[in-house]
């Protein structure tokens, strides 16, 4: 092979490299861009907690709960009063009993979603729990009811709104991913009908950078 060629396609092959590096690290941070956005919209979530004791209300706008009962904080913007709602009651709660007297439920959605409980999905839903938020391994609602192939939460969750459907957990698994994992054929095809052009895209850059 003449030198020269040889030059000239050693010198190709250093910028396709490069062009390949670049791409790798604006992915990257597309990603971190991205669940840092996931992230934020952590803020502002419903608080929910059971109730461990009974309260009866001692003024007529104070709510009134049994122990058990399943308990939603819309408003602690009053840090001795915080609003809540119990069913189709709505009324004030002792923040101070709050932090006593109920358990937190974490990720109440996720729970309902992984357990394929549509009615306490559905009443977290209600409520304005966030669809899009996070759980410790990064998963979001729609990750739990794909794996499960619960497609009764899942058509649930579909149908809000401002649902993102491409967000990647830290293993950087998709709801899709998940679902197709698990051969759950309906959830696989309730996704894809939802459109996820970007996800096959992620999933493609995603196995260049994994071969890289």
């Amino acid at each position: 092979m003449n030198l020269n060629l040889f030059l000239v396609i050693l010198e190709n092959m250093f910028f396709a490299l490069s062009l390949v590096r670049n791409l790798v690290v604006a992915v990257f941070t597309l990603q971190i861009v991205y669940y840092e956005y996931c992230f934020i919209l952590l803020s502002g979530h419903v608080k929910v907690v059971r109730a461990i004791y009974n309260y009866s209300a001692q003024r007529d706008d104070e709510l009134t709960f049994e122990e058990g009962d399943i308990i939603y904080i819309t408003d602690q913007k009053d840090s001795n009063w915080w609003k809540g709602k119990c069913g189709s009651k709505v009324g004030l709660i002792p923040s101070n009993y709050v932090e006593e007297n109920t358990q937190a439920l974490d990720f109440p959605l996720h729970e309902a979603a992984r357990r394929g409980n549509l009615n306490f999905l559905t009443e977290c839903i209600a409520n304005g729990v966030s669809v899009n938020s996070l759980d410790k391994a990064g998963c979001t609602p729609l990750h739990w009811a794909a794996h499960g192939g619960h497609s009764h939460c899942m058509e649930s969750l579909l149908n809000v709104s401002n649902i993102e459907i491409n967000v990647q957990n830290k293993l950087g698994d998709t709801p899709l991913h998940s679902a197709a994992w698990k051969r759950h054929i309906t959830a696989v095809k309730m996704l894809l009908d939802k459109g996820l052009l970007m996800s096959f895209l992620i999933i493609f850059l995603q196995n260049i950078i994994n071969k890289w």
